[in-house]
């Protein structure tokens, strides 16, 4: 029987210990952004499939999240530039979305969001404000 309270206590002090984070998580102001806003899509052509934990562990702490969705957002010859750029990063792009399916509270959070993770290519953060880049 003990052995089995070291394991309940371990479960539980794991439970508790992911609370702060999938609360901070859940308290991301989401929006939908548009063209107006978004990086040039040259600039996301360098970014799409680099990306680090830190990226990730962003949304966490992020006050805001904006999400675009880059076929509403940018014509056919960007559009044409991005696919390019996800081709290119397929391997890198298949990690980072192992990456957030393998963290439940990442998994949560898209989830919640209604954004499929397979079509993430790039999360920044702008000191707070975290762009997410679907294609």
């Amino acid at each position: 029987m003990k052995p089995m309270l070291k394991v309940s206590a371990a479960v539980l002090f794991a439970a508790i210990s992911a609370l702060p984070a999938l609360a901070a998580i859940n308290t991301a102001v989401v929006v939908q952004g548009n063209s107006t806003a978004a990086a040039p899509a040259s600039s996301i052509d360098d970014f799409i499939g680099k990306w680090t934990m830190q990226d990730l562990n962003a949304l966490g702490s992020a006050h805001q999240v904006t999400v675009f969705d880059t076929k509403n957002v940018y014509d056919a010859a960007d559009l044409s530039k991005l696919s390019d750029a996800d081709t290119r990063a397929i391997g890198d792009l298949k990690k980072m979305h192992d990456q957030i399916d393998a963290d439940a509270g990442l998994r949560a959070w898209f989830a919640k969001n209604s954004i499929d993770i397979n079509r993430v290519i790039a999360i920044t953060d702008n000191g707070g404000a975290v762009d997410v880049y679907l294609y």
